[in-house]
């Protein structure tokens, strides 16, 4: 591998940006392309352009260098990331070589003469150029071939997979998920013998797994050798021991716990290493390893087997190493065996180094030159500091962050010089704005309550809602439209805040893990195998009688049964007085929890979610219009139960243990590859929301002790910990000195007891606040023009107030400071954090320069701003309620209102974290609550989002205020068709969407529809739950066959070709209605001759009389004017909506366009005037069916 080659430019990187279409390069970018292929560090801010340069990069030293594509090697950590940066890197080589093709062969090109009007040469100077590369070797043969890029994990998989057996490793390993290794450490530990340590208060087995693993996991990420750990503990344990001994009754009471409790955490972390070391050779029996064991064991591959490196050398003269703050000690150790001294780019932020928690080092970035330079002198770094993506006043925010981390307290003890003081911090610059770059405006609430707050981010995204209808009815292109994004520091802030946006008709999305265990669906299953797992588990029992819709009267009967059956009891074996029809209910309720404890005995896990799956008649519900459940959600879910079924032995109730640890962790689970509903704010953790950005984005909750958060972790009192010394990256860490100290009373005086530990406290408190500093950063620069600010003084049921959070605070007043030993002023009575400077206020048209000067970057958001904002963003002002946004401050000893509506308003415990329920309890609070009085707005808002929703609907609570907007605000295409049919119907299954049993007829028909889909995607077999055709009857299988015989002979599917099966999209109508009508689309196709659209919907029922047509119209004409707003190009004429009726014999019937429907009914087109004026018509039967029924 060449690391430095004398070269003559041929092109400059200015050159090359005009021949591959690239944005002209800024001196910076020049500085990174043009540097030379020895070591280089790229410290890259947020939204910089990361990608690109390096991409223009690689193409600079390709094209001067004449190195070869496959000779260059990219690393990244997602499989995503990896694919964008093949992607990007192939675009800019395909079209190099487009062009130098097309001027070889003397083609007059549209590109090259675009190419010609841009660059500073001509034509016969840019084929004196391409000649000469040519006579270099370079053809676009050769520019056409790929680039090597692959994540970490993947490249480390390909060397064992490649070298492995050169050292003893057995081919044939299998790499194992979270799911997997949860599964194999609980036989571990349930067959162990050994000791363990003392069982914590609230510890159980789940806690237990879950600390064993994060140890395990340290062990491979910092490659510490068992023993030595093993020493390590012991040697702490005797300190402590002798400390407990010699100055025990010497300690004040907080010294005695902190000592306890690291006297529980080395036995713990002595005995631990006997079950990692269990818990390696049962992988090893099982030839399985995770990706901690793969990167490992690569470390040992490439120390021990030098050809490893020097292939890898020989095959890859430039290598890019993307994201790099975010690897790991072994990583970097692997990487750097094999190309010290080599041709590599290192790309990342130190200001983003947020993933720690999963073996990280925070100072990778720092150790860079140390670990692939023999000289670090050779080191050259370079600085991207341009965001192409924030607007100024957000930059401004976030800098405002990053100076901070530039000055903090270097690690280390208090007031000590580094441990290495060859350690150089690597360079970092504030960011700054683009070339054009609006102002973009930074809004600040503060509110009493987190309830308050909630409502204020529910306004803010209105007016996102509202510009996206705006500008998608003026023909704005779907990927144009503005984006939004909720960041939560913890998984405990989302439930609230999706059930404020779902109360107001806001679509939203919870992405990862989150968003499939909240599906409907989703939980039904859960709970179905919950039950099964464990009858007492009376919290998921309480989910499966709301499914059967259970009355009120009925619950208590079955609470308050005078034989004190337990509820499990009353529904396998009877024993409550209920009603005839909930007797009915819980009779096909004891079917299916009957038939899942037979099969519970020998099934996997897999097979019960299946069966529970069907018996719950969820796969037809899921593929019903409208329906709540969602068939992507259940496939992940079903993707989990496979993963952690692929080890032997694996049990139902280890998988349901594993899910509720996981739950419990805030940065838990993987996140899975869904796909983004752009349409819908997402709500995330900061943590998934790295490498993602959003238009609008709201940060809510910056209150002091929940961000950041207050804690310094003392590693020696955790159990879960690996002990500081033993970690690669010490040099960068607090170093913990286990000693008594004096310490001080309130009143100043030298207390007669003394402190252990008070020192390391602040400064791992330090520590911990350097780590939440980089995410507040990384969650403020993933805006790109609206940022909401959130701080509220009481969150859920806090007893105490909650100050803001210093991350507020420097925004408000650039003198506060974030790295201060002292608290911040002010107190309940403290200062007035969003008075807004009047120069502070921005406009999309200015300049940055009145903001730049602004000391407080907050711009208060209220009604006043709100209206402004409107104007701004040139739509009608939506109609809102408004809370108190700007409590600046609360008076003493204040009481959080939450409490009293906490109390009065859910029920007694939540789901999934109890064994019990007592429904009669549960049954007379929530009675006793909505008859007090308190509660007018219905259940509480401070319970889980699902606790809430189904105990509403369990006690039939309609909702207040809801106006017509909320059943025709997202109206479905399918719905027009249903409201057309039957109006007061459908609005009222709007009104109390519960869950509807499904039909044999639909049944069929969606078994039918994923027929035609599995046809048409040239798919093998259906992807369907076992036993589902078999339940047809002879009549029905015959009908089956009738349909897929018609759909074969359809003479029109011969001249259409391209189809698109099964996609979603939204119709925005915005005159006076902003309404927001979601579809989905059986098949869209092109006509081969004429090259027209034709739209299909499938039904196997029979054709419509002419008479009904009307109630067939708005289904077809919806379709059309979706398709032209998203293609707007299309004209009107060339696009053909149709339904295709499988169950008509006539072939001449089976075919009913949307221009039959409008000449039979005399209209010359469907318009979205027509849209609007029906619409305006049903709301008038909207309004009139809320007044009926008391809404």
């Amino acid at each position: 591998m060449t690391t430095s080659k004398q070269v003559k430019e041929l092109f400059s990187a200015a050159d090359l940006a005009v021949l591959t279409g690239a944005n002209p390069p800024t001196e910076e970018q020049s500085a990174v392309i043009t540097a030379p292929p020895g070591q280089l560090l790229v410290v890259a801010g947020a939204g910089s352009g990361k990608t690109e340069t390096i991409a223009n990069r690689l193409v600079y030293w390709v094209i001067n260098a004449g190195i070869v594509p496959e000779s260059i090697l990219g690393l990244t950590f997602t499989r995503k990331a990896a694919g964008e940066m093949a992607a990007r890197f192939a675009l800019r080589l395909e079209r190099f070589a487009n062009l130098m093709e097309s001027v070889q062969n003397r083609q007059q090109t549209a590109e090259v003469t675009a190419v010609l009007n841009a660059a500073d040469f001509d034509l016969d100077q840019l084929r004196q150029r391409f000649d000469t590369l040519a006579q270099r070797g370079m053809t676009p043969e050769l520019l056409r071939h790929p680039v090597s890029v692959s994540t970490y994990d993947s490249y480390a998989g390909t060397l064992l997979t490649e070298f492995g057996t050169l050292v003893g490793r057995e081919s044939g390993f299998t790499t194992i998920t979270d799911a997997a290794r949860y599964q194999i450490m609980t036989d571990v530990v349930q067959s162990w013998t050994g000791a363990l340590g003392v069982k914590r208060e609230g510890e159980n087995t789940k806690h237990l797994i879950k600390n064993l693993l994060s140890l395990a996991n340290d062990t491979n990420s910092h490659l510490v050798d068992l023993a030595e750990m093993k020493q390590t503990y012991r040697s702490y344990l005797s300190v402590a021991e002798h400390l407990r001994d010699s100055e025990g009754s010497e300690l004040n009471r907080t010294a005695l716990d902190r000592l306890n409790a690291i006297l529980s955490a080395m036995e713990f972390g002595r005995n631990a290493t006997g079950v990692i070391q269990a818990f390696n050779e049962r992988k090893q029996e099982l030839m399985m390893a995770d990706f901690s064991d793969q990167t490992r064991e690569t470390v040992r591959l490439v120390e021990q087997l030098p050809v490893v490196g020097e292939s890898q050398r020989e095959r890859f003269q430039l290598v890019f190493l993307d994201e790099f703050q975010d690897t790991s000690v072994a990583q970097m150790r692997f990487l750097s065996g094999i190309f010290r001294d080599c041709a590599v780019t290192a790309v990342g932020d130190p200001n983003q180094a947020i993933y720690g928690w999963r073996g990280a080092s925070a100072a990778s970035m720092e150790d860079f030159g140390d670990i692939f330079c023999s000289d670090p002198q050779q080191l050259l770094t370079r600085t991207l500091s341009t965001s192409w993506r924030n607007d100024e006043v957000i930059l401004k925010v976030a800098n405002r962050i990053s100076a901070e981390l530039t000055t903090a307290p270097s690690p280390g003890a208090s007031g000590k010089a580094r441990r290495n003081q060859g350690l150089q911090p690597s360079a970092s610059k504030p960011l700054r704005a683009r070339p054009g770059a609006s102002s973009g405006i930074v809004y600040g609430i503060q509110t009493l309550t987190d309830i308050e707050q909630s409502q204020a981010v529910v306004n803010f995204f209105r007016l996102w809602q509202a510009q996206r209808v705006k500008l998608q009815s003026e023909g704005t292109p779907t990927e144009k439209l503005p984006t939004a994004a909720i960041l939560c520091r913890a998984k405990n802030a989302i439930p609230n805040l999706a059930e404020a946006l779902r109360r107001a008709g806001i679509p939203y999305q919870t992405r990862g893990m989150q968003g499939v265990l909240e599906d409907p669906g989703v939980r039904l299953v859960r709970a179905a195998l919950e039950v099964t797992d464990d009858p007492e588990k009376g919290a998921s029992l309480l989910i499966l009688l709301d499914r059967y819709r259970l009355g009120l009267s009925d619950i208590q009967a079955v609470g308050r049964n005078p034989h004190r059956f337990t509820p499990y009891q009353i529904v396998m074996e009877g024993g409550a007085e209920v009603s005839a029809e909930a007797a009915i209910r819980l009779e096909k309720l004891r079917g299916i929890l009957t038939e899942l404890k037979e099969n519970a005995a020998f099934a996997t896990p897999l097979v019960l979610t299946r069966l529970a799956h069907r018996l719950l008649d969820l796969d037809i519900e899921q593929q019903l219009p409208g329906s709540p459940c969602q068939a992507g959600a259940y496939v992940e879910f079903l993707n989990l139960v496979r993963d952690f079924g692929r080890i032997p032995g694996a049990t139902l109730s280890g998988f349901l243990n594993w899910l509720s640890a996981g739950e419990q962790e805030e940065a838990s689970f993987a996140d899975l590859d869904f796909e983004a509903d752009n349409a819908a704010v997402q709500i995330i953790t900061m943590h998934a929301a790295k490498g993602l950005e959003w238009d609008w984005v709201a940060v809510p909750n910056l209150n002091k002790n929940t961000f950041p958060s207050s804690k310094g972790e003392i590693w020696a009192t955790r159990r879960d910990v690996l002990p500081y010394p033993l970690r690669s990256d010490r040099a960068h860490l607090p170093e913990l000195e286990l000693k008594t100290q004096t310490v001080l009373t309130a009143k100043g005086k030298v207390s007669s007891k003394k402190g252990l530990l008070e020192s390391y406290q602040e400064e791992a408190g330090q520590y911990t606040l350097r780590e939440e500093s980089r995410l507040a950063y990384v969650a403020f620069t993933r805006a790109k023009s609206r940022l909401l600010l959130g701080h509220c003084w009481f969150e859920r049921q806090t007893k105490t107030e909650r100050l803001p959070s210093k991350f507020f605070l420097v925004q408000q007043d650039p003198h506060q400071r974030i790295f201060t030993d002292a608290d911040v002023a002010g107190g309940a009575d403290g200062p007035d954090i969003i008075r807004q400077d009047p120069s502070a206020a921005p406009s999309e048209e200015t300049s940055g320069e009145s903001v730049a000067g602004a000391q407080n970057l907050l711009t208060p958001f209220n009604a006043e701003t709100f209206a402004q904002e409107a104007t701004r963003l040139g739509i009608a002002l939506p109609s809102v309620e408004w809370p108190e946004t700007e409590v600046t401050s609360i008076p003493e000893k204040s009481e959080n209102p939450n409490r009293d509506r906490f109390e009065g308003g859910v029920w007694p415990a939540l789901p999934w974290t109890q064994t019990r329920q007592d429904l009669a309890h549960a049954y007379q609070v929530t009675e006793d609550a909505l008859a007090s009085g308190k509660f007018g707005d219905g259940i509480s808002q401070d319970a889980t989002e699902e606790t809430e929703r189904r105990l509403s609907q369990l006690l039939h609570q309609p909702q207040t205020r809801l106006g017509t907007g909320d059943l025709l605000g997202r109206i479905s295409a399918t719905g027009m068709a249903r409201l057309a049919q039957d109006s007061e119907g459908y609005l009222l299954q709007r009104l109390r969407p519960l869950p509807q049993e499904p039909s044999a007829a639909a049944r069929l028909g969606t078994y039918m529809h994923a027929w035609i889909a599995s046809q048409l995607e040239n798919e093998d077999a259906l992807i369907f739950d076992a036993g589902m055709e078999d339940g047809f009857t002879p009549d029905q299988r015959k009908l089956l066959h009738k349909w897929q015989q018609h759909y074969a002979d359809l003479e029109l599917l011969r001249r259409l070709r391209r189809p698109q099966v099964e996609f979603d999209g939204e119709l925005y109508v915005g005159e006076g209605v902003g309404a927001v009508i979601p579809l989905r689309i059986d098949a869209q196709f092109e006509e081969a001759q004429t090259g027209k659209i034709w739209i299909l919907d499938w039904k196997t029922g029979r054709r419509p009389t002419p008479k009904d047509y009307s109630q067939w119209l708005h289904q077809l004409g919806i379709y059309r004017l979706y398709w032209l707003q998203a293609h707007p190009q299309t004209p009107a004429e060339d696009i053909v909506c149709a339904y295709v009726f499988l169950n008509e014999d006539d072939p001449e019937r089976q075919l009913l366009t949307l221009q039959d429907i409008l000449d039979e009914l005399g209209i010359s087109d469907y318009s979205q005037d027509l849209l609007v004026s029906n619409l305006t018509d049903r709301g008038k039967e909207a309004d009139e069916v809320l007044e009926k029924f008391g809404y």
